[in-house]
């Protein structure tokens, strides 16, 4: 298989939003007091983890969740707008039940887990999952035999379990918290990425 790189993967601090409901999509929300304090605690838990790199989706729930380990580390997070979360289109900045009796159109079809559908001023799930896997290969590949932190959003790290495990959209169960750190390994065979779980120590 060759070299591999491995990423813990975190997904963002609570965000008001996130303990509302309320859908955020690309919308730039804050993080909470609470998902401050979240943050923190994944920094004093990775702080003596060797990295190479710490990369950051470049919205601020994101950025922000990096900043403590950055700091600890002295490392610069690299920020890439590819992490962000699926953009909802029209759902963004509404919690689901608003969605639903806003859009039921829009709403019964999404919830069909057609990979090709958007809500209308969106992405396609399909982009969505082209745009994050590709970024994250290109991340492993730059540090191959290394070891790298993600600031993230849900979205990304259940994406990257289904990868993971094979499973497909739709059929995946995963709770994935706020603050939550997932290890994955990326393997190169003949260039392409294999995908698998790291148990957390």
């Amino acid at each position: 298989m060759g070299l591999s790189t491995e990423l813990l993967v975190v997904r963002h601090g609570q965000t008001e939003w996130n303990a509302s409901r309320r859908i955020q999509g690309h919308l730039d929300t804050e993080l909470s007091e609470l998902g401050c304090d979240q943050v923190k605690e994944v920094a004093a838990s990775l702080a003596k983890e060797h990295l190479d790199a710490i990369y950051s989706s470049d919205l601020k729930r994101a950025r922000h969740s990096a900043k403590p380990l950055a700091a600890l580390k002295n490392i610069t997070p690299i920020l890439r707008p590819a992490l962000r979360e699926w953009h909802m289109g029209h759902f963004q900045g509404l919690t689901h039940e608003e969605a639903r009796e806003k859009y039921p159109d829009s709403f019964a079809q999404l919830i069909k887990f057609d990979t090709s559908f958007a809500v209308p001023g969106g992405e396609t799930h399909q982009q969505f999952d082209d745009r994050y896997m590709e970024e994250l290969f290109l991340i492993a590949k730059a540090h191959a035999g290394g070891r790298v932190a993600v600031f993230t959003h849900g979205g990304v790290v259940l994406g990257l379990l289904r990868a993971a495990q094979d499973k497909a959209f739709g059929s995946d169960k995963f709770p994935i918290p706020n603050a939550s750190v997932t290890r994955v390994r990326c393997a190169f065979s003949q260039s392409k990425p294999v995908w698998s779980l790291i148990p957390n120590p």
